[in-house]
């Protein structure tokens, strides 16, 4: 699954170096685990991943954001729009929240769909 992620990040520019790179991919996996982790982004979260990599929430906030911002400047939006079923923003970039879901949602199907195959 870490390496679909990883993928999808890389394909738009998006590469381990960001500090916000591991927030995100450990963002998709809490919600993957818990998708009503999505109804409180602060509490269930930005809070304990803050807490794992012994950061301030409002760095984890922001550097999430960044990883958005750079993925949706290099073409993401399309991509995220192919993912998630249709385009949503027009023009705008989506809520980080929006992304994870996208994201989770996404690696959800693929594999299902994977599993699928090998049996």
């Amino acid at each position: 699954m870490d390496q679909k992620i990883q993928e999808l990040l890389y394909s738009r520019g998006v590469f381990r170096h960001y500090q916000g790179y591991d927030y995100f991919v450990r963002s998709v996996h809490l919600v993957l685990e818990e998708p009503e982790r999505l109804q409180h982004m602060y509490k269930e979260l930005y809070l304990p991943i803050a807490i794992e990599y012994k950061k301030d929430v409002r760095t984890v906030e922001k550097n999430i954001r960044t990883i958005r911002d750079i993925f949706v400047k290099n073409g993401g939006g399309s991509l995220l729009a192919e993912m998630g079923g249709g385009p949503f923003w027009n023009d705008k970039r989506p809520y980080p929240k929006e992304m994870i879901e996208i994201f989770a949602s996404y690696l959800k199907s693929y594999l299902q769909e994977t599993s699928k195959a090998v049996l």
